[in-house]
């Protein structure tokens, strides 16, 4: 736990994609460890959310989150684009850490090849923004979640060395692939229709 930006124990922490499945769930629990979250997103969250978390939650948090003292932080839904940096250095401002989960094209026809603009303009150029905002703010720590399908196949001008130079952040990116769980509305109900 650290202070910055806080009250007491409490961290500043900005989750972009915040309206999205992971990006939610992700910022209620760290919410519910006492801290202070905004969900930043262009779409707001589902709001049945707020009551299934818990159910979702229960079998990936250790079991001490769920018998230890809580003391409730805040979490708060706040329209922003991925892409429009000045917002994001504003809003990024005195936090501790920024969780990027904003992403376009991870799942159904926003796959296809219509919408691949859209899908650069939010990964890459979104996540350029994050960067550029966390630099600009001094924050300490990002973790990116990229897409499982950077990472299939390979090819010769992105093949390079696995460990990067020295950077000014702390960072860790996950690459999780096929998110489903109690409330998750896009994945789950297709993987269910292929299977009838």
């Amino acid at each position: 736990r650290g202070s910055r930006g806080g009250r007491g124990g409490a961290m500043k922490v900005v989750v972009t994609g915040g309206g999205g499945y992971v990006g939610y769930h992700v910022g209620w629990a760290i919410a519910r460890g006492g801290h202070e979250v905004s969900l930043l997103d262009v779409a707001a969250p589902d709001p049945e959310w707020a009551t299934t978390a818990p159910e979702a939650l229960h079998d990936a948090l250790p079991d001490d989150f769920w018998t230890g003292e809580v003391s409730q932080g805040s979490l708060e839904h706040v329209m922003c684009d991925v892409t429009d940096l000045a917002s994001l250095t504003r809003l990024m401002k005195g936090a501790a850490a920024v969780i990027h989960t904003a992403s376009y094209g991870v799942s159904g026809k926003e796959q296809l090849s219509p919408h691949f603009d859209q899908q650069e303009r939010v990964n890459v150029e979104g996540t350029r923004a994050v960067l550029s905002a966390a630099l600009a703010t001094g924050m300490l720590v990002l973790m990116a979640n990229g897409r499982m399908g950077a990472a299939a196949g390979s090819s010769p001008a992105l093949d390079g060395p696995s460990a990067p130079p020295a950077a000014p952040l702390r960072t860790c990116s996950l690459r999780l692939n096929g998110v489903m769980g109690l409330g998750e509305r896009r994945h789950s109900r297709r993987v269910i229709e292929a299977f009838r």
